[in-house]
């Protein structure tokens, strides 16, 4: 596979978990789990950050 390909599919793979830590946090604050959910968010915010860090080291 081509390099670009291959950072293309990862930053949707990555965008793709970013969202289902948001709904996992989301949905353990409705449940009255709060330390599940600000460590559900807490990581999502990491992928988030991480994300924005090797977009602009790579490019």
């Amino acid at each position: 596979m081509n390099h670009d390909m291959i950072l293309v599919i990862a930053g949707i793979a990555l965008f793709f978990f970013t969202g289902l830590l948001g709904m996992a946090g989301i949905y353990c604050l409705m449940k009255q789990q709060m330390k599940k959910g600000i460590v559900f968010f807490s990581i999502g915010f990491i992928c988030i950050i991480i994300f924005i860090v090797l977009f602009f080291a790579l490019f």
